[in-house]
């Protein structure tokens, strides 16, 4: 069996909307279409099954799958892992991609190639709109740590981080990627950023992703954007001796700094006192002693350990199982408040669109109220180790902040929507007596018109000879006048008396 020195797992999360019909932009989409609309799972599971994606349930056949489940809360292993059968009213779903062999290959920029072999492509879709691609590939050829740095660093990258082209490529972007299925393959060697433009998701993605999905806003697609950040968050498990030393200096090794913080060329931290505040703040030291360290920051979560049969085996099964079900959690609540937030501003837009307005903010409280009920979790493991990580991988990201703002602004809005319906309500209310009072007085003349008093008529028609005619040869006409003439004299009875009511209410307040 081929050694494997290292297992690395990229997570990209990414929002995404459908296009029922052409829209000019992203912003008259959000507007025309509700979440749920836009975020229509059915449609989504569709297409990808058109594009080679299968909806993989998760089924206890192995040790590992029943560890993997086993390590977490039954309430986490909803977020996690897919039932049986699919249910739209799941809170999130799993794909894969089916293969035979595939491959990961990349250059860096005059420079070295590397290889890797691909085991598995995932895709997990949240109820929220927002979804992790994770790729999975194991390497049987590089050794070195150095080389290590280099496939977590440059294979992660998903657009430019900036321009021009030759410096980011200098720095930090591949010169080219290539993702292989089989016998097909796409290479994304991102000269499309030569010409200024808004950056948009790497083709090696969108292929395998599908023709449904676009980074540009498409009718019947699914417009898909990045939501995090221009590179995927990286899961490493790395098996060599070099472990032992590293951990007995841990805080000073610039290596072991550069592995948790992905930096594939120099270290990004030239000050001593932050490096290793900075370090102690992302290394989890329990089996220090056992050559092993964990480390997570906003970009990473990774392991080092010393290669043995402990190491290969046990640590290894939990970093591409267990932490990597762990990052992807904390990754999807991540971006679902991200999302959240982009939805408050857009339906901020709708303030003079009252019924939308209203609609879109109750739909949003909804969505929010199911986050927090089904998807956010303060513990999400009763392991000790499990618990410990999980804390210092939530401490990277703020939270409980991130959360008080997110209520606070759905509360806001709720506020305003309440406030405009009482108000159309009240107005409502306000015309419908303003009404009743104008036809008070038409209907008190009309019945005066009409009393008995003392057995005689008030009006009789026998007492005006030619209006009696009038009515008998224009029944029609007369009636319309009548009723025409009744109103009139009404409603400046009304009015007078209005302006005498309101004379007093003035007259009263001084």
């Amino acid at each position: 069996m081929e050694k494997m020195y290292s297992y690395h797992s990229f997570l990209f999360p990414f929002r995404f909307d459908y296009v029922a019909r052409q829209v000019a932009n992203k912003e008259e989409l959000y507007r025309e279409y509700s979440f749920q609309e836009r975020v229509d799972i059915a449609k989504a599971k569709r297409f990808l099954e058109s594009s080679g994606w299968e909806y993989e349930p998760f089924r206890i056949d192995s040790d590992e799958r029943y560890s993997e489940s086993a390590y977490y809360y039954d309430y986490v292993n909803e977020a996690l892992f897919n039932k049986e059968k699919f249910d739209a009213e799941d809170i999130s779903w799993n794909f894969v991609k089916k293969f035979t062999d595939a491959q990961l290959h990349f250059k860096i920029f005059q420079s070295k190639e590397y290889a890797l072999e691909i085991e598995q492509i995932s895709l997990r879709i949240f109820f929220s709109g927002v979804a992790i691609v994770v790729i999975a590939a194991k390497n049987c050829k590089y050794e070195d740590l150095e080389d290590i740095l280099r496939i977590n660093e440059y294979a992660r990258r998903v657009y430019p981080q900036f321009l021009p082209l030759e410096d980011v490529k200098d720095t930090f972007l591949p010169d080219w990627i290539t993702i292989r299925l089989d016998k097909e393959s796409v290479t994304e060697n991102f000269q499309k950023y030569n010409r200024p433009r808004m950056y948009g998701i790497g083709k090696h993605i969108l292929w395998l992703l599908g023709g449904h999905f676009s980074n540009r806003v498409q009718k019947e697609c699914f417009f898909i954007q990045p939501i995090l950040d221009d590179r995927m968050f990286v899961v490493s498990w790395y098996g060599s001796e070099i472990a032992k030393d590293i951990a007995k200096e841990y805080e000073k090794n610039d290596l072991w700094y550069r592995y948790v913080f992905v930096d594939g060329g120099n270290k990004t931290v030239q000050d001593e006192k932050m490096q290793k505040e900075l370090i102690e703040k992302a290394t989890y030291t329990r089996w220090k002693n056992d050559a092993t360290l964990y480390g997570v920051s906003r970009y990473s979560f990774v392991a080092l350990c010393d290669g043995e049969w402990f190491c290969a085996n046990v640590i290894f099964n939990h970093m591409k199982h267990h932490y990597k079900d762990m990052a992807l959690y904390v990754l999807a609540n991540r971006a679902t408040m991200v999302r959240f937030f982009d939805e408050i501003r857009s339906i901020a837009r709708l303030k003079r669109e009252q019924e939308q307005f209203y609609d879109r903010t109750k739909e949003l409280y909804y969505l929010y109220l199911e986050f927090m009920s089904r998807l956010f979790f303060r513990e999400i493991t009763p392991q000790d180790q499990g618990i410990e990580l999980y804390q210092k991988l939530l401490g990277w990201f703020d939270f409980d902040k991130d959360i008080k703002d997110l209520e606070n602004e759905i509360e806001k809005l709720h506020n305003i929507a309440d406030m405009e319906l009482t108000k159309q309500e009240q107005e409502g209310m306000n015309l419908l007596s303003k009404i009743g009072f104008w036809l008070l007085p038409p209907s008190l003349l009309a019945g005066f018109l009409g009393m008995n008093i003392f057995g005689g008529e008030v009006f009789r028609f026998s007492d005006f000879p030619h209006l009696q005619k009038c009515f008998h040869q224009y029944p029609i006409l007369s009636a319309v006048i009548s009723f025409f003439a009744v109103l009139i004299v009404g409603f400046g009875m009304g009015w007078m008396l209005e302006k005498i009511f309101k004379n007093l209410i003035a007259k009263s307040k001084k």
